[in-house]
């Protein structure tokens, strides 16, 4: 075989295989070249064609690739706040529709019904109801009872006041003694700070505080008096030592308010500021 032919062999197979080659959709540039062979003999000039495919990299978005991220951020941020939107309208919606559809059936019962099948509940519940019906009595009661028993503990309070004397002791002291030393303890314990000089305030509040511990004092007193004649004070945090002294305390309470109305009733109100 000629040596010629085995230079040209392999350029015709390179030439044929860029013409068959399936078109492409990227840009393409023919390029024509000129091989020079030189197999020993003359020269031969063989003519080739080379297809360069472009690949440009442009791409047309990337100027407005930030603007188009916020926008992106943007959309997100208003769907995920649609979709909650919608969420709690749907569920708002339920719940409107619950109710009116409760309302519409409990108006649609007749209340004789209504009696009946709270009867019914009733009887089918009835131990439940004594038991939870007691605990909860129990619980008020004893509640009651420990409040009262820290009030009695207290020393700064009108009840108590002079428990260094007897009650013997205090109704031998003269009226308007014990009405001066009353009113002077009353601007000492209840002085307006704000207003040094104001002597109504201190005196308002005293009554306000002698009606709070009248309140307590009797509330304890015929919550106590019961339980003792239903016979249930060991289970009760209360006892007849206990009761004597809220009974005591009360008559001491009325004792000075007693006193306070008396000084007030000599004129001595209308004559304090001056």
């Amino acid at each position: 075989m000629d040596n010629r032919t085995l230079y040209v062999c392999p350029l015709f197979l390179i030439y044929s295989t860029l013409l068959n080659a399936p078109p492409r959709t990227t840009p393409t540039e023919t390029r024509s070249h000129q091989v020079i062979i030189n197999p020993g003999g003359g020269p031969v000039t063989v003519p080739v064609n080379v297809t360069v495919h472009i690949k440009p990299n442009i791409q047309p978005h990337n100027r407005f690739q930030p603007d188009n991220t916020i926008n992106n951020h943007s959309q997100g941020f208003g769907g995920t706040a649609q979709s909650q939107s919608t969420a709690t309208n749907t569920t708002t919606n339920r719940i409107k529709l619950y109710l009116s559809q409760t309302v519409q059936q409990i108006k649609a019962v007749s209340p004789r019904a209504i009696g009946q099948s709270a009867a019914q509940w009733g009887d089918a519940h009835k131990k439940q109801i004594i038991i939870y019906g007691a605990a909860t009595s129990y619980i008020v009661a004893a509640g009651i009872l420990i409040h009262g028993s820290l009030f009695m503990r207290k020393s700064p309070t009108w009840a108590s006041w002079k428990k260094q004397l007897s009650m013997e002791e205090l109704l031998e002291v003269p009226s308007d003694q014990l009405g001066k030393e009353l009113i002077h303890a009353i601007q000492q314990r209840h002085v307006n700070v704000q207003n040094p000089t104001d002597h109504i305030t201190p005196l308002i509040r005293f009554v306000q505080a002698v009606d709070h511990e009248m309140k307590i004092l009797n509330r304890y007193i015929m919550l106590a008096s019961s339980i003792r004649r239903c016979r249930l004070m060991r289970i009760f945090p209360t006892n007849n030592q206990k009761l004597e002294q809220a009974q005591e305390l009360k008559q001491r309470l009325g004792f000075v308010k007693h006193t306070f109305i008396s000084w007030a009733a000599t004129d001595n109100l209308a004559n304090f500021n001056h």
